[in-house]
């Protein structure tokens, strides 16, 4: 699918003229409706191999250890983000085909390598009721009844919900750089070094304090930072009063980004970690795709308002052209209110159910009424 991605530009023009004695469509206009539709797939192929991919990471590492091995995953796809802003990005306009291919090897053969070199443990057997054929709507019964079993979960995808819905205005990131006086060369130069900061920032946060993720619990660090990004993203109003020189902006979101790499970096470790510790481990693939659902469903609605609303605060600013895309960290900021208020309100929930020690996974297909989850033992 990243392989057509590539091809999409030529093959707009080749269908639209091939379907030219039938009706008539602007190459463009063919050009982006094939991008749409290759976008779908590959977002649909992707969730697939996503999914597995996260849920391998729960089969085979110890909980002692998925603070660190999380912060090492992350120290080698920050330097590829970073090396890719920082040498590659300049050349995305006239070079997108060759992007997208080359991206396209790459993957293949680093998925590749994973599935032939990955050595997985042993698994107990399947239960017989569990073999058992179900009707799909005896599944889709089945799947939804134990996803929602229990508040604490529905907090959870709430939460993971309204977070994901505070990133859809950055989709039109490009567009405020450009109308904070960047271009495409100052872009990845900016991004570039703000990633190579990062990958640093990572490497020694992961050598030096990692444990701490797995000593400190995840779920704590996560909503620490959900709860502090407020504070952080609140500042975002400035710009919509202030003007200042793209080179200047350019050194203020570098410096900017230096000072908040660090509890970035923690969260980012912290995340998948925290829920293989939340959510039970024999339906941890099933939890997961509840949590998907429900977050990729939303975020395609939302999607399509982020766009009516920014053309809608386009008509207040007619002499300018990009002005109103400043508004991507209100709307930002407008949506970390909320999704503060449910990190409290999960964490709450967590300590309820036993917290740091004991806590146990709600598990309505047990007699017991709840599933343990071995919690980290830090070494």
């Amino acid at each position: 699918v990243l392989f057509l991605f590539g091809c999409t530009g030529k093959m707009g023009g080749w269908i639209a003229n091939a379907l030219s004695g039938i009706i008539t469509v602007a190459p463009a206009t063919m050009t982006i409706l094939l991008i749409a539709i290759v976008m779908f797939i590959f977002q649909f192929a992707n969730m697939y191999v996503n999914s597995v991919f996260w849920y391998i990471f729960n089969d085979v590492i110890p909980p002692q250890y998925f603070g660190r091995v999380m912060g090492a995953y992350r120290v080698g796809a920050t330097a590829g983000i970073a090396i890719f802003n920082y040498f590659v990005f300049q050349y995305a306009k006239e070079y997108f085909s060759l992007i997208f291919i080359c991206a396209a090897v790459l993957y293949a053969v680093g998925v590749g390598a994973m599935c032939f070199l990955l050595k997985e443990g042993e698994y107990p057997p399947v239960e017989e009721e569990t073999k058992k054929k179900k009707s799909i709507k005896d599944s889709l019964q089945n799947f939804l009844t134990e996803s929602c079993c229990s508040r604490f979960y529905i907090y959870r995808y709430t939460l993971c919900t309204v977070s994901a819905l505070t990133n859809c205005a950055y989709i039109f990131t490009y567009y405020f750089n450009m109308e904070m006086g960047l271009n495409d060369k100052l872009i990845g130069r900016m991004d570039g070094i703000s990633g190579i900061i990062t990958f640093v920032l990572t490497l020694v946060l992961t050598a030096t304090v990692g444990f701490l993720v797995d000593r400190w619990h995840p779920m704590r660090i996560c909503t620490y930072y959900l709860v502090l990004n407020v504070i952080v993203l609140s500042s975002g109003w400035c710009w919509m009063f202030v003007e200042i020189p793209g080179e200047v902006y350019a050194v203020y979101s570098i410096v900017k980004g230096i000072g908040s790499a660090g509890i970035v970096v923690l969260f980012g470790i912290a995340s998948l970690p925290m829920q293989m510790l939340i959510f039970p481990k024999s339906r941890f693939g099933s939890f997961c795709s509840a949590q998907a659902l429900i977050r990729a469903g939303f975020y395609t609605l939302f999607g399509l308002i982020v766009g009516v609303v920014f053309d809608f605060l386009k008509t207040y600013f007619p002499g300018e052209e990009t002005f109103h895309y400043r508004a991507i960290h209100i709307w930002a900021f407008l949506f970390s209110v909320p999704t503060a208020i449910m990190a409290i309100v999960t964490y709450r929930e967590w300590g309820r159910l036993g917290g740091y020690k004991n806590y146990k996974a709600p598990a309505s297909w047990n007699k017991e009424g709840y599933e343990e989850i071995k919690q980290a033992e830090p070494k």
